[in-house]
C-alpha cells in the first residue's frame, strides 16, 4: 500500500468511525428522550392513584382497628381488677425502671385484653383487604400507561409486546426482599413473613414487630404501632395506680375501652408509611421499564 492509498483508507475508516459515533450520540439521545416522555406520560396516571390511596385506605384502616377493639375492649375491666389487685401492686414494686414497669402493664394488656396473636390476626385480614385493593388500583393503573406508551412505541415501529404490571413486578418484589433484608441486617422484624406472592399485602405486612423480654414472664411480640398506642395510655394508668384516690378503676377502664382511637390513630400512621415506600418502588419500577423499552424499541437511527 503506497503513501495514497494509507491516507485515503484511513481517511476513510475515520470517516466511518465518526458517522457511526454520531449514530449511537443520536440513538442515546433518542432512547433517553422516548425515556423521558414515556415518565411524562405515566407521572399524571401514577399521580392520581397516589393521591387516591393516601386519601382512602389509611383512614379505612383506622375505622377497621378502632371498631375491632369494641370487642376486645370487652375485657378492659378484668385488666383493670387484675392490675389493681395487691399481687400485680408487687410486681411493679419489684420492677427497676419506668420501662420495666411500662413492660408489665403491656403484658398484663396482651394477656387479659387481646393476645398478640390477634392482633397480629387481625392486622394480617386488613393487610390481604387492603393488599387487593393496592394490587388492583396498581394493575389497573400499568393498564391506562401502556395505552399512553403504546403511542409513542408504536412512532419506532415497535409494541409493548408484554404486560407492563408482569415486567414492573419482579422490580417491586426486590425491592420488598432488599427492605426485609435490610431490617434483618438492623436486627428488626416484619410481620411479613419468608414468602410473598402478593405486593400490596406484602407492602402492608413489613410494618415492624417489638419482641419485648419481661423477665421470667417471657417474651412477647406486638407491632409497633400497638406499643406506641399503648404509650398514650401508660402514664395514665400508672399515675392511677400509685395514686389510688377516688373511683380509680373506672377511670382506668374508661381510658383502656378508649385506646381503640389511639391504635387506629397509630396503625393510620403506619400504613401511610408502608403506601408511601410502596409508591416510591412503584415510581422507581416505572422509570426501569421505560428505559427498558426505550432500549428495546429505539436502534440505530
Amino acid at each position: 500500500m503506497d503513501r495514497r492509498e494509507f491516507v485515503t483508507a484511513a481517511a476513510t475508516g475515520c470517516g466511518m468511525l465518526v458517522l457511526g459515533g454520531g449514530l449511537w450520540g443520536r440513538m442515546v439521545y433518542a432512547r433517553n428522550a422516548r425515556a423521558d416522555q414515556l415518565i411524562r406520560d405515566a407521572r399524571p396516571v401514577l399521580s392520581e392513584k397516589v393521591h387516591q390511596e393516601l386519601n382512602t385506605l389509611p383512614a379505612s384502616v383506622r375505622e377497621q382497628i378502632r371498631t375491632w377493639f369494641h370487642a376486645p375492649a370487652l375485657n378492659a375491666a378484668e385488666y383493670v381488677r387484675h392490675i389493681c389487685s395487691a399481687a400485680f401492686a408487687e410486681k411493679l414494686a419489684a420492677c427497676q425502671s419506668e420501662d420495666e414497669k411500662e413492660l408489665c402493664l403491656l403484658n398484663a394488656f396482651v394477656s387479659k385484653v387481646v393476645s398478640e396473636g390477634e392482633i397480629l390476626n387481625r392486622v394480617q385480614i386488613i393487610a390481604e383487604e387492603v393488599g387487593a385493593d393496592l394490587d388492583r388500583n396498581w394493575s389497573q393503573c400499568c393498564g391506562e400507561i401502556s395505552k399512553k406508551w403504546q403511542v409513542h412505541i408504536t412512532e419506532y415501529g415497535s409494541s409493548i409486546s408484554d404486560d407492563l404490571t408482569t415486567r414492573v413486578q419482579p422490580m417491586i418484589r426486590a425491592e420488598i426482599q432488599a427492605a426485609l433484608l435490610q431490617s434483618k441486617a438492623a436486627a428488626q422484624r416484619q410481620a411479613l413473613g419468608e414468602t410473598f406472592d402478593n405486593i400490596g399485602e406484602s407492602a402492608i405486612m413489613l410494618l415492624p414487630l417489638i419482641r419485648l423480654s419481661i423477665g421470667s414472664a417471657g417474651v412477647i411480640g406486638v407491632p409497633l404501632f400497638v406499643l406506641l398506642a399503648f404509650r398514650d395510655i401508660y402514664k395514665f394508668v400508672i399515675g392511677r395506680l400509685e395514686n389510688r384516690v377516688g373511683d380509680y378503676q373506672l377511670a382506668i377502664t374508661d381510658r383502656v375501652s378508649l385506646l381503640g382511637n389511639r391504635l387506629g390513630a397509630e396503625f393510620e400512621s403506619e400504613i401511610k408509611r408502608r403506601l408511601v415506600a410502596l409508591h416510591q418502588w412503584q415510581e422507581s419500577a416505572l422509570i426501569e421499564a421505560a428505559d427498558e423499552y426505550a432500549r428495546e424499541t429505539v436502534t440505530f437511527i
